[in-house]
């Protein structure tokens, strides 16, 4: 990556400047296996390269509900080119997959886990609790069933 000191201070940065776009990545099949992904996002075009689906990329100008996939589209060629080849081009899935189980087994060795997680996103905190982070999301403490009427309600009461 690069440093993003200067953009924060104020300041101009040709390393800034001087790239293609935003990339983010999803290395884990979330949705089944071959859906990790890599994503450009440039000043008009979005470009997504799949590891075993279809490429999708939008024209953010004509499209900004990215509702129209143009990454087959000839008229488009040469302006996805250059976003697939930045993403791309030293970029692979096989040999980031690979380096990624083989890091997460030296971690497991080298940091055996003291306890066998329940759900997916159990975190240990520095002071030894065990937080559970998705059941709030999932199976929150209703406070009201409609904030409206209880508001009025407690309002009242004041």
């Amino acid at each position: 990556g690069i440093s993003l000191a200067p953009a924060r201070r104020g300041e101009t940065s040709a390393d800034i400047s001087n790239r293609v776009g935003v990339v983010t990545e999803n290395l884990t099949p979330r949705w089944g296996a071959g859906t990790e992904f890599r994503m450009v996002r440039s000043e008009r075009f979005k470009y997504i390269a799949f590891r075993n689906c279809d490429d999708l990329a939008f024209d953010l100008e004509s499209d900004p509900d990215e509702q129209i996939n143009i990454a087959a589209d000839p008229v488009f060629e040469n302006a996805l080119a250059p976003l697939r080849k930045y993403i791309l081009g030293d970029f692979s899935f096989d040999d980031t997959s690979r380096a990624k189980t083989e890091q997460t087994a030296d971690l497991k060795n080298r940091f055996p886990a003291r306890f066998k997680p329940v759900t997916p996103n159990q975190i240990v905190l520095g002071d030894g609790r065990l937080v559970e982070a998705d059941t709030p999301l999932y199976q929150p403490d209703v406070l009201s069933k409609n904030l409206e009427t209880d508001l009025d309600h407690i309002q009242g009461q004041f």
